[in-house]
């Protein structure tokens, strides 16, 4: 059991993002950008992951899903 090393969790990272997002000072997208911005290029899952975010924390609360509307074409 000794040779077993326990891995922390990051939580500095984690807790900076989430301060930044509550207090709307930057949205989850433009913390990513400003990620790659700064040679860090990594999708979103990629940064929860590594950070061990909550689902959800870097997708903008206010941001609304596309709506694709699907027309059959009439053929003249």
């Amino acid at each position: 059991m000794d040779d077993i090393i326990q891995v922390s969790k990051p939580t500095l990272m984690k807790k900076a993002i989430e301060v930044l997002i509550v207090n709307q000072f930057m949205t989850g997208e433009k913390i990513i950008r400003q990620l790659s911005n700064n040679s860090l290029s990594l999708n979103s899952d990629e940064i929860k992951r590594l950070l061990d975010l909550n689902k959800g924390t870097l997708i903008d609360q206010n941001q609304s899903s596309p709506v694709v509307s699907i027309k059959k074409r009439h053929r003249s």
